[in-house]
């Protein structure tokens, strides 16, 4: 069976780049032909990617103008789509009828799902993946039953580390006698990651505890996305905060052994969003023995365990016309102050509560009953 993986290209470092390619290589190792379909990351022409070929983006955004000629052109039976699908609705129609059977893996981060997705779902008739249980929930509750297969991490990278790995990089970020918290998230519109929310919350914290410091990987002000150094001034945090490196954000140099360090680093991860498809840094974090505080709601509710889920009220999303859930300042600020007592003797209590979202453990006892049945409902196509 050969398979299209439509996505960021599998070289970039993005939560969807990675996972596009985690799963060629669960499809590769289950003996499926695999081509990429990259409209983020390369242009002009393909390249090779670990014995992948990855075909470029075309002139329209998230390629729906070479999508199904990708598809046509490699010859292939499945395509797996990974991205916000509502982005393509306008080809969504023409997807049906075609000689390759679709299969979105769907973020669901709402309730219930985004109009755009289903009525991307619908139009296209194709069978959604579900990427958590309780996006699996909401996808069956309107009728559009799938499949359930999760996103994943890299468990021989992303691990708790040593005692001496610990303190040798704490040393290195200039963290000896802080308390570190952590924002990885991508800084991409004015609402969904809730900077402000957390930025709030922290400006307090820190005003009664002079350890804080807030760690941040995110491009500090990128076309689209919020100023986030002009808001730590704002918040008059600014002597708290530091970035990671723009430059590494902007090439995709930062490595995943950088990464798993800086989450090693941490005291607690803040992730309070207003809503997550899936979240794949709260589970990374988790795997490097870092606790994590999260909104409680969509995604994130059934991956943080031994940390801290803070309550927020429901937040009406016009783009998607369905709720969000907006963390609350003052539930957040009292997770920050928890966690300053607790965060120490929480460390690596989650690392067994994430294993299921193993690369091997996701490749040897998820994707086989998946893809088992992709292959069955190609053969009666």
């Amino acid at each position: 069976m050969r398979v299209l993986i439509h996505s960021n290209g599998p070289h970039v470092p993005t939560g969807y780049g990675k996972q596009a390619g985690y799963l060629g290589r669960i499809l590769r190792d289950h003996g499926y032909e695999v081509t990429f379909s990259a409209f983020y990351g390369v242009s002009g022409a393909p390249l090779k990617w670990k014995g992948f070929t990855v075909l470029p983006a075309g002139t329209a955004d998230f390629g729906a103008d070479v999508l199904v000629g990708h598809a046509i052109e490699t010859k292939s039976d499945v395509v797996i789509t990974l991205m916000d699908h509502w982005k393509i609705t306008g080809i969504a129609a023409d997807l049906r009828n075609l000689p390759f059977k679709i299969f979105p893996w769907v973020p669901v981060d709402c309730s219930p799902l985004g109009r755009g997705d289903a009525v991307f779902l619908g139009l296209s008739q194709a069978t959604p993946i579900a990427m958590t249980r309780w996006g699996y929930e909401q996808l069956t509750d309107m009728g559009l039953p799938g499949y359930y297969a999760p996103h994943c991490y890299d468990g021989s990278v992303m691990r708790p580390p040593t005692a001496d790995e610990r303190a040798a990089t704490r040393a290195a970020f200039g963290l000896d006698g802080k308390f570190a918290v952590g924002i990885c998230a991508a800084n991409r519109d004015a609402m969904r990651k809730g900077f402000a929310e957390q930025f709030g919350a922290f400006a307090r914290f820190a005003a009664h505890d002079p350890s804080a410091v807030l760690l941040i990987h995110a491009m500090a002000s990128p076309p689209g996305g919020l100023n986030l150094a002009q808001m730590a001034e704002d918040f008059d945090i600014a002597d708290r905060v530091t970035f990671s490196g723009q430059y590494e954000q902007v090439t995709g140099t930062y490595t995943e052994t950088e990464m798993a360090a800086w989450f090693g680093a941490l005291d607690v991860l803040s992730a309070c969003s207003y809503g997550e498809g899936f979240g794949v840094p709260v589970v990374e974090s988790q795997a490097c023995g870092t606790p994590v505080i999260a909104t409680a709601g969509t995604a994130t509710d059934e991956l943080v365990h031994k940390g801290w889920k803070v309550k927020g009220s429901r937040f009406w999303n016009p783009i998607h016309r369905a709720w969000w859930v907006r963390p609350d300042e003052d539930a957040i600020y009292r997770a920050y102050r928890s966690a300053r007592e607790l965060a120490e003797s929480r460390r690596g209590a989650a690392v067994g509560h994430v294993a299921p979202y193993e690369f091997e453990h996701v490749k040897a006892n998820v994707w086989p009953a998946v893809l088992d049945d992709i292959a069955k409902a190609v053969d009666r196509a």
